[in-house]
């Protein structure tokens, strides 16, 4: 009986804190620029990837649509629609950088994107490792339309991979070298196979930023011009002028919620880093109805843990942290001076305090009115929740961008709430033998000690006998 309770407890104890989705047959496709009229249009560019998905778990028969778009800024978009939802482009609008040019009928049901609208390219003189106190002077924006990006669909059974990578920048090219965005998705969710091995569900997508060898010289294209410097004992190559070269992206994030509703950011601490060892946190951007809760996926959510690898070996003793801080509040590249001028001179940016890291989207940025977001979205994009964000990677010592020349920042975006960690088999197991050793021990130990004192009793009983024979 005992024993029975105990092995109950043990199973209670893992359906509780255990994480160990299962993929389970669910139908998947992918179609790149569907009905693509390659007469009119260069149907060669990544304007739109369509992953579809039928969980086989979904009560109300919903799909889950990811739409993924490398044209102007890349985008990446949540959907729950209905099972007979069609989606239609008007492609010659589509190309032509025309707001919804790209419709879902009927409306969906739920919506959530995220955009990559500029890259961020600044002079941390301060080694602080965050953008937050830099100087407007010192920063270069580089807006994401200005960078040419092509894609590789590597595999289209579940999971899905699809690369999108910049080729070049401005017309310089990049000679493998560049910024890769490595994006993911499953029928039935998974787990990322490379550290930090965030778990994605069905409803999201995985994506690995990848900044590699990212050497934009835009103030002078001869980079022998800006010999290297020393910083804490160790040489630093400069990038356009800046002896402290850091990187940051900014985020735009999208949804069909009211914009009454807000975005907000949260940090939560984790009991396991198994799968990110010395990570013990997870943080996550939610919109409201994703806050809330609910039986069916509502809202959109975007969650990482905050490491970005700078080796592709994602060793957690050569990482940095990404740090979330509030944009300025016109950092679009139309209130900004040309981004080919950049050679002349560098940006001059408003600046404007803020006390949340994510703030609401006032103004669409060029790259913005040229992505899948705005065809997708139209006005809607500030009309409706929205926000954006700057992440910037680094910390204090850390050798600058330069040290490495290469970071990887992973995260999950998608609809619904974010997924919570549980306890993994592994750390489960390393608490059920910490817990069930002593257990054990102690009644070893009372069972030794009851055995003990019958023996001795019978002993004493024996030789009281013998002493009354006698």
């Amino acid at each position: 009986m005992k024993k029975s309770l105990y092995l109950s407890f043990i199973l209670h104890l893992y359906t509780i804190f255990a994480h160990s989705p299962h993929e389970t047959t669910a139908n998947l496709t992918v179609v790149v620029n569907p009905s693509c009229p390659r007469d009119e249009v260069q149907c060669d560019l990544p304007w739109l990837v369509d992953v579809s998905v039928q969980p086989p778990d979904d009560l109300e028969k919903a799909q889950y649509h990811h739409l993924w778009g490398g044209v102007g800024a890349p985008t990446l978009v949540a959907m729950q629609v209905s099972p007979d939802a069609n989606i239609s482009v008007d492609w010659k609008a589509f190309t032509s950088h025309e707001p919804l040019s790209v419709q879902v009928l009927p409306q969906p049901y739920n919506i959530f994107g995220v955009s990559i609208t500029e890259v961020v390219l600044f002079d941390d003189a301060h080694d602080e490792g965050s953008i937050k106190n830099v100087n407007e002077t010192a920063q270069i924006w580089l807006p994401s339309h200005l960078f040419q990006w092509d894609y590789e669909l590597s595999n289209t059974s579940s999971p899905v991979h699809f690369s999108l990578f910049a080729t070049s920048f401005n017309g310089t090219a990049f000679n493998n070298s560049g910024i890769y965005l490595n994006v993911s998705s499953s029928a039935a969710g998974f787990r990322a196979e490379e550290r930090p091995e965030l778990y994605c569900p069905a409803s999201a997508a995985a994506v690995d930023l990848i900044l590699d060898r990212l050497i934009v010289n835009v103030t002078n294209p001869h980079p022998s011009d800006y010999p290297p410097h020393v910083h804490n004992h160790e040489y630093v190559m400069p990038i356009s002028g800046f002896n402290s070269p850091r990187y940051a992206v900014h985020l735009v994030f999208f949804s069909g919620e009211s914009s009454n509703s807000s975005l907000v950011h949260s940090s939560d601490r984790s009991l396991d880093d198994e799968y990110a060892p010395g990570i013990f946190k997870l943080d996550s951007i939610t919109s409201e109805r994703a806050r809330s809760g609910g039986q069916l996926p509502e809202g959109g959510f975007m969650q990482w843990r905050p490491v970005s690898y700078l080796s592709s070996e994602r060793d957690v003793n050569i990482a940095t942290l990404p740090t979330l801080s509030s944009p300025p509040s016109n950092s679009t590249s139309s209130q900004k001076a040309s981004a080919e001028a950049l050679s002349d001179s560098l940006f001059e940016l408003l600046s404007s305090e803020a006390p949340q890291d994510v703030i609401p989207l006032t103004t669409i940025s060029d790259s913005l009115k040229m992505s899948l977001a705005y065809a997708l979205m139209g006005d809607n994009l500030t009309d409706l929740l929205s926000a954006h964000t700057l992440v910037s990677f680094g910390e204090p010592e850390d050798g600058y961008y330069t040290s490495s020349n290469y970071t990887v920042w992973s995260f999950t975006a998608g609809s619904g709430s974010p997924p919570t960690e549980g306890l993994s088999t592994n750390v489960l197991v390393v608490i059920v033998v910490g817990l069930g050793l002593p257990v054990l021990a102690v009644l070893l130990a009372g069972v030794g000690f009851t055995i003990w004192k019958c023996t001795k009793r019978t002993r004493n009983d024996h030789v009281a006998l013998l002493n009354e024979e006698t």
